[in-house]
């Protein structure tokens, strides 16, 4: 049932033709991802980008660096674009399926679309989109990056994963927002220096930027995957395996938690498939000979 409730919008197939038509060709495929802080958690290649903080979560090393020069230890985390690499070389296997993360953290797509032409290779195959998790993002420019995106020569089809901001974290004392992590059921003191409100203060409103986002898919044929429509039931009541030390320890970041790389990477996935599923059928049929006159 999340698999399904998490695609808002499936993506037009015929767009992802050249795309399955280069795998099915036992071709080598370029991928990249265009985003913030999320999309730098993906993960990326440390042979490829070793220097760049995506290549901490290539599933490899338990310390990983965070923005503003924070750097904390935990278990290794396989981001999502990585999660979406193995999918591909299990489907289609070829040792040089790349990819390429051009995040940039806590950015909006305003600034990223000033620096997106150097940030992925020009011919990639395939691009997965994160802007939902910087606050008031602009959709226009998001538009404008999916409209340049659309003129890449490849033509690449395009994926938009949207996290959720599900809750703040106060300081008890003062009301203060506190922007680093906090640990549910005992002080953050250790971390940020403050005694964090327990439970954490949930954002129960359904509406989100992911409805517009929804709009700008099925306008352009881009699929839509929404990590509030897979799992928001299941947070809100605060089921088994469904807290926010499991989904996003830091209420915004599923990389900084003990599910939420799973989940995410589940929903990708399950989103490529979905293209896979309903491209098939029109590669077999261009495939297929024309019957004689």
């Amino acid at each position: 049932r999340q698999l399904s409730a998490s695609l808002m919008h499936v993506g037009n197939a015929p767009l992802s033709l050249p795309l399955f038509e280069r795998l099915e060709r036992h071709q080598p495929v370029k991928i990249a991802i265009l985003g913030a802080s999320v999309a730098m958690s993906a993960g990326c290649d440390r042979n490829l980008q070793p220097h760049a903080r995506c290549a901490d979560f290539d599933g490899s090393v338990g310390a990983k660096r965070w923005a503003f020069n924070q750097r904390l230890g935990g278990r290794p985390v396989r981001g999502f674009l990585l999660q979406a690499l193995d999918w591909l070389n299990a489907t289609w296997p070829h040792p040089q399926h790349r990819v390429h993360n051009g995040a940039a953290d806590a950015t909006k797509a305003g600034s990223l679309e000033r620096c997106m032409l150097g940030a992925i290779p020009s011919d990639v195959d395939l691009v997965l989109l994160e802007f939902i998790s910087q606050p008031e993002n602009d959709i226009s420019a998001i538009e404008r990056i999916v409209r340049r995106l659309r003129k890449y020569p490849k033509r690449p089809p395009l994926v938009h994963v949207a996290t959720r901001d599900w809750c703040r974290c106060t300081d008890a004392a003062t009301g203060a927002r506190v922007i680093e992590d906090w640990r549910y059921n005992r002080s953050c003191g250790a971390d940020c220096g403050v005694r964090c409100s327990l439970p954490p203060q949930m954002f129960r409103s359904w509406r989100g930027q992911e409805d517009s986002m929804a709009k700008l898919c099925r306008h352009y044929g881009i699929s839509c995957v929404s990590l509030r429509d897979a799992i928001y039931s299941e947070v809100m009541a605060a089921a088994p395996g469904y807290s926010m030390p499991e989904v996003a320890g830091d209420c915004v970041h599923p990389s900084k938690s003990t599910r939420g790389p799973a989940i995410m990477g589940d929903l990708v996935v399950h989103a490529l498939q979905r293209l896979w599923d309903d491209a098939r059928p029109l590669l077999r049929a261009s495939a297929r000979p024309e019957a004689p006159p």
